[in-house]
């Protein structure tokens, strides 16, 4: 049946709106692009991206004759003043009217012309939107400049009431970046870090370093795993220099050149760090398996890892076949390039090499990462293995695809066609190093009397600088430890201590132990005696605290353990009251986020004693931190302090504060 013909405005593409209007519907665009982007990383993927694209269109055109493709990356961690991340390029550069397009949502003429690595397609918006203070220069080839600086942008988008955006003609760049600006082809970015938005500064990210060059190592590292500079194929072969600049203001300047290749510090070689190249410790599956039967004992319970790449051919004819439909084959045939996977004989291993990474979070961890285009893109995949799930968590392997449509902000694959591949790939991957474990190191126990006498030396060096055995010995009174914990045994036995000594007030501990799932119960009672001002542990926020009878109670030595059993669903976080650690992560952790709540922040302590906060993602649960190592800290500092002689415990108050600080920026 018909009807009367209405004039409809398909998809809005004819309608005059109001300038309001139109602020309004690229408000709610904008918020919803910083929305879609999750991964700490985003920022520097964007911008990096946009420099190795220019890189490549120069390259294509014939601008390098008398020069070499080169980026430059500023790294500005200064002491008191806003961190900034900066980029700057020599290639194509932008004319006018290309650049005053530069942040519209969607605009990219590179990708028009074919140009981009990933197919995200969003321009600068993303960057531009997620910053309160950022500009940018850019010379295009015939050598106009033009220049932007855009004020208040992250706060118009997050708040209905902000002011607009102050758009001026100013390159609002530090004097580190000015000093290497040139009026040649290229673009340079400026970044402001703000605390509103993730990561709000460089600490947040990488850790700070005494030594210049381990700090720039550990940035190479970082964004090798989650930009354009980590290739896991070589840029169309082109070689581009990379020079990391790291500002620490005030004139201290520090940098070294890398260029793209395999992944090598020593050689300053930018590359993904597959954990083989990282530490040198795994041996070929394809080798092991060549070996004659009469020699394979060889091999036996001698590696730490195991390794093995796969071409797509070698994939296509694997026996038995992975059981791909007619048109997952078709999309192999066409989209997949490669398979490397590494399989370790403990945890261990990948921990290990994101303990080297001087990374926040784990930048290489267990799973199934997509490379697309030969860059690495988006969170990692979990294996779907149905049986021996905790195999997963020992291997790492990259997937190579070309010409992959992934989610905009996700950087996963959009279509679940795609999915359904790499969970196939994925798992007969892990059957394949699985059946080689029999090669695979065991963790052996040491020699009992070695063991004992190991450790018995390891408790006489730490008893040396012991804050647990300086706390109570300006509160006079015997110390129940003459160590510091290096155990969750030591952290649970201090914790009854300090709650029997009055140091920690209004707990009661009523069973420990008792669930199969959690450490115990805690019953609080927050009175006048805890909330006193003029105490250094008092509870302040009253409308978040915790109390009552019976709230769970979980002990561990160190935080990121607890994280740990949160993302192997050993434990709910809804589900626990209070946490009880000796450390936490000194640069964050890798779900949700932590914030102290002492010192300057004292004011959100929810519980007494408490220290930090953690949050999961999106907020949708929070646990108060009673750090043991923090409190021994801060009432060392408050009883020094009565007496007027700071010594070892303020100075170590003083560290952390320094550290917890770092992370706030």
């Amino acid at each position: 049946m018909g009807g009367r013909l209405v004039n409809l405005d398909v998809f809005g593409l004819n309608s005059q709106m109001s300038p309001d209007e139109n602020r309004l519907v690229k408000k709610r665009d904008l918020r919803n692009l910083l929305t879609s982007y999750a991964d700490e990383a985003d920022v520097f993927t964007e911008i990096i991206q946009n420099a190795l694209d220019a890189i490549r269109t120069a390259s294509e055109i014939g601008i390098y004759k008398d020069e070499s493709p080169k980026i430059t990356i500023f790294l500005g961690r200064r002491n008191n003043e806003s961190h900034y991340f900066a980029v700057q390029d020599n290639g194509i550069g932008m004319s006018p009217e290309t650049a005053a397009k530069f942040t519209a949502p969607g605009f990219s003429s590179l990708k028009k012309m074919g140009k981009t690595v990933g197919y995200k397609g969003v321009g600068a918006s993303f960057f531009f939107a997620a910053s309160n203070r950022i500009s940018f220069r850019t010379v295009d080839p015939t050598g106009t400049v033009s220049a932007a600086g855009i004020i208040g942008s992250l706060q118009w988008v997050l708040n209905d009431t902000s002011p607009l955006p102050i758009v001026t003609g100013d390159f609002d760049a530090p004097q580190a970046v000015i000093d290497r600006n040139s009026d040649r082809h290229g673009t340079a970015v400026v970044y402001y870090f703000d605390p509103a938005w993730k990561p709000s500064s460089l600490t947040y990210v990488v850790r700070k370093e005494d030594d210049a060059n381990l700090e720039i190592e550990h940035w190479a590292f970082f964004l090798c795993c989650r930009t354009s500079l980590g290739r896991t194929q070589v840029l169309n072969g082109i070689d581009v220099e990379v020079e990391f600049v790291l500002d620490k203001g005030d004139g201290d300047v520090h940098s070294a050149t890398w260029r793209t290749g395999d992944w090598s510090p020593q050689e300053r070689k930018l590359g993904y760090p597959f954990p083989h190249k990282v530490l040198k410790v795994a041996h070929s599956v394809r080798d092991i398996e060549n070996t004659p039967d009469h020699s394979k004992t060889k091999h036996n319970r001698k590696y730490q890892a195991v390794r093995e790449l796969f071409t797509k051919d070698q994939i296509l004819g694997l026996d038995p076949k992975i059981d791909f439909t007619p048109e997952e084959d078709a999309f192999i045939e066409e989209h997949l390039d490669f398979v490397e996977i590494f399989f370790a004989y403990s945890t261990d291993i990948l921990k290990e090499i994101n303990i080297r990474s001087g990374c926040r979070a784990a930048p290489i961890r267990y799973g199934i990462k997509l490379s697309v285009d030969g860059v690495p893109q988006g969170r990692f995949l979990d294996f779907d293995l149905t049986s021996n799930q905790g195999l997963g968590r020992q291997a790492h392997c990259v997937m190579g695809f070309s010409r992959l449509e992934l989610d905009v902000g996700r950087k996963i694959p959009a279509n679940e066609a795609v999915t359904e591949v790499v969970r196939k790939i994925g798992v007969r991957m892990m059957t394949v190093v699985g059946e080689f474990r029999w090669a695979m190191r065991i963790k052996d126990r040491p020699d009992i009397a070695t063991d004992l006498s190991n450790w018995l030396l390891s408790v006489e060096n730490r008893s040396k600088q012991s804050i647990v055995r300086h706390l109570f010995k300006l509160a006079e009174s015997p110390s129940p430890l003459e160590v510091d914990p290096d155990s969750e045994n030591d952290v649970i036995y201090l914790f009854g201590a300090m709650i029997a000594k009055q140091f920690l007030k209004g707990y009661r501990v009523r069973a420990l132990s008792g669930s199969a799932r959690y450490d115990g119960l805690l019953d609080i009672n927050h009175s006048e005696s805890t909330d006193s001002y003029s105490d250094p542990l008092s509870r302040r926020d009253a409308e978040n605290t915790v109390d009552g009878l019976g709230k769970v109670l979980e002990f561990k030595y160190a935080f990121s353990a607890l994280i740990d059993d949160f993302e192997s669903k050993k434990k709910n976080p809804r589900e626990i009251d209070v946490a009880v650690v000796w450390t936490l992560p000194t640069l964050g952790v890798n779900r949700g986020s932590i914030e102290y709540c002492y010192a300057d922040k004292e004011d959100v302590r929810p519980i007494y004693g408490g220290t930090h906060i953690w949050r999961d993602e999106n907020d949708t649960s929070r646990i108060p931190i009673i750090c043991l190592q923090h409190v021994c800290a801060l009432l060392s500092k408050s009883l020094e302090s009565k007496e007027g002689k700071p010594g070892f415990g303020t100075g170590v108050y003083e560290k952390f504060l320094e550290e917890d600080r770092d992370q706030s920026i």
